[in-house]
């Protein structure tokens, strides 16, 4: 199943729904989902943000609303990082995973932009 209104994809991975906020790069994608992160941490039962790239503010982040757990994770870049993302929101058991993905990324680590 998808779905995708603008820049908003939704997509179901291994009985999961993925929502993928897709744009150019240094569009507001990173830093809007890391202000879900902060509203997030504020109301749920349980939360986890790892910031594992300082420079690029990069982070994962798991969060428990009652029984459902809610994953976001912002880079998105390359498809070693889309996998990246789908490992974390799968070995978290997540619901919902909210992931960024870079329009104008290159397709690997190894390539230049």
């Amino acid at each position: 199943m998808y779905r995708r209104d603008g820049l908003l994809s939704v997509s179901i991975i291994d009985g999961k729904k993925i929502l993928i906020l897709k744009g150019d790069k240094s569009t507001g994608k990173t830093s809007t989902l890391l202000r879900v992160c902060s509203i997030f941490q504020g109301v749920a039962d349980e939360s986890l943000v790892d910031r594992y790239n300082e420079y690029t503010q990069d982070c994962h982040g798991r969060f428990i609303f009652g029984s459902k757990v809610v994953c976001i994770c912002t880079a998105g870049d390359n498809s070693e990082e889309m996998e990246d993302n789908l490992d974390f929101i799968s070995k978290n058991n997540a619901h919902i995973g909210i992931v960024a993905l870079s329009s104008s990324g290159r397709k690997n680590k190894s390539e230049k932009a």
